[in-house]
């Protein structure tokens, strides 16, 4: 028998005892499908529940999300996360208090098919990346509900999995759901997801999970792809051909998937203590990562230790390599790419969430002066005490990179244009009151120049470009006035008083 999507819906909507959102859940679908929502409209319905709020911290503060910095308030946290993530969450409150749903299988089946779901999510997150307008928050809750269905059969026709094998396969649990039910879990999952109205995508991504290999690479494939790979994991299929697997469905390099199993370890221990569910056991992850890595090249005769030993040189040579990809030789603060980049992510969340973001242009006075009479030894040592004085003054939620040359580009997120010159303001007397010690004994006095430019004075539609041309544009008027001062971006151009001492930058 096959049922209609018509008898699936009725047959769900009959049925006493399915799950269904709390009312903040059903308060954060309806702001996920309102273009007007502002960030103030989601922290006053997430404050009011303490659970939410405290898995938030969690997830925001976790190597899941690979936060750069330490969350400290709620709104830090969902800032960070954003909506759809702030919606998984709450909705995976409730699905793990109700993982008892199925009432008529065992306490083993029931945390099977979570950790399955817990595993896929985190997954799912790390494939996103790898396929071009997929976003990672929407893998992460559609890969986390791809098996919701399971529950809602077991509960509708709890003979469908009396005969299963309690080891078999995700294949053979879809065939008997087929033959015993008339749909699998995908499709009865996306018509649950579909009257607790989330969004379509979700909805369209997790009935499509099953459908294999297309010549469309989309959400549903990442769904399916991470279900693959945490079958591979729990060791429900050979990890090899899991990779193999997935590299075939998302069209992509099967390097480009041996990359990411390093990262498995960690982050899917981390996300199954947050939802409470059973981490993989860690020889189940290192055989994952072996068989991916080394598999095409090592010889049947090379002894377990040598492999152990093989996969910890490459994890530590992709530690180094990461970290040489993001931050500047020199002064060890973020290179130009990784700064452009996390300027993109900064300037994509502030317009999203409408939340301030501003951002410093520094360039250090006369600094070829520094290199013609001193050396470039000296001018390194100016440069990398430049970088070390930033560091120490700014935020830790802010970043810091190496723009180019003596140019340094600072970004703070969620300050405004008058917070911007404050630290501007700091900044310069930092600079004023602090020499640079010189590798033959002596000293010198640095000082830099600053153009100041934020969101909320250049408008919220202000791009990234126009942001720093305007920073960028400020710093030359404050050259052009004396240096050793900071200037706000599009503000009148009438000549101050040089600012050639700390009393004179008007700091707080």
């Amino acid at each position: 028998m096959s049922l209609s999507t018509a008898e699936l819906r009725d047959r769900i909507s009959s049925a006493r005892g399915l799950p269904s959102p709390p009312a903040i859940t059903v308060k954060l679908i309806e702001l996920c499908g309102d273009p007007e929502t502002e960030l103030v409209d989601v922290i006053e319905i997430v404050r009011h529940d303490p659970s939410l709020t405290a898995r938030l911290m969690r997830l925001a503060n976790s190597s899941v999300y690979g936060r750069r910095r330490r969350t400290e308030n709620l709104r830090q946290a969902v800032t960070l996360l954003g909506l759809d993530t702030v919606l998984t969450a709450s909705l995976t409150l409730s699905l793990t208090a109700g993982r008892n749903l199925s009432a008529r299988r065992s306490e083993e089946f029931r945390a099977r098919r979570w950790n399955r779901s817990v595993h896929s999510a985190a997954i799912a997150e790390i494939l996103s990346s790898f396929v071009p307008g997929v976003a990672s928050d929407e893998a992460f809750l559609a890969s986390l509900l791809q098996d919701i269905g399971v529950f809602v059969i077991d509960l509708l026709e709890p003979d469908v999995y009396e005969e299963l094998d309690p080891d078999g396969t995700h294949e053979q649990l879809v065939d008997a759901e087929r033959r015993g039910f008339g749909a699998d879990h995908a499709t009865v999952g996306s018509v649950l997801l579909e009257a607790w109205d989330l969004p379509p995508e979700i909805v369209d991504a997790v009935a499509a999970s099953h459908r294999g290999p297309s010549n469309m690479v989309d959400l549903a494939s990442v769904i399916g792809a991470a279900g693959i790979l945490a079958d591979g994991v729990s060791g429900d299929v050979d990890g090899s051909s899991a990779v193999d697997d997935v590299a075939s469905l998302l069209h992509i390099d099967r390097s480009q998937i041996e990359a990411s199993c390093a990262r498995l370890d960690v982050m899917l221990a981390e996300l199954a203590s947050i939802l409470e569910a059973d981490a993989p056991t860690r020889e189940m992850v290192d055989v994952l990562a072996e068989e991916a890595i080394l598999l095409r090249q090592v010889q049947a005769q090379v002894t377990a230790s040598q492999l152990n030993e093989k996969v910890a040189d490459w994890k530590n040579e992709a530690e180094r390599l990461a970290t040489e990809n993001r931050l500047d030789a020199l002064t060890g603060v973020s290179n130009r790419r990784h700064l452009d980049e996390q300027l993109d992510a900064e300037h994509a969340a502030a317009t999203r969430y409408g939340h301030p973001l501003s951002v410093l242009f520094l360039d250090l006075d006369d600094f070829k002066a520094v290199n013609d009479h001193h050396g470039h030894d000296v001018g390194d040592a100016v440069l990398v005490h430049a970088a070390d004085l930033l560091r120490a003054t700014i935020r830790e939620e802010d970043i810091v990179g190496r723009y180019g040359g003596e140019e340094f580009l600072v970004l703070l997120p969620g300050t405004d244009q008058e917070g911007a010159g404050v630290l501007a303001d700091r900044l310069i007397t930092a600079f004023n009151s602090t020499a640079v010690e010189l590798p033959d004994g002596s000293t010198h006095l640095q000082t830099t120049s600053i153009g100041v430019a934020s969101l909320d004075h250049l408008g919220a539609d202000a791009s990234r470009a126009s942001l720093v041309r305007a920073a960028d544009m400020a710093l030359y008027l404050a050259k052009a006035e004396g240096k050793n001062r900071m200037r706000h971006a599009a503000e009148p151009e009438t000549p101050s008083a040089p600012t050639a001492a700390p009393a004179n930058t008007g700091t707080v």
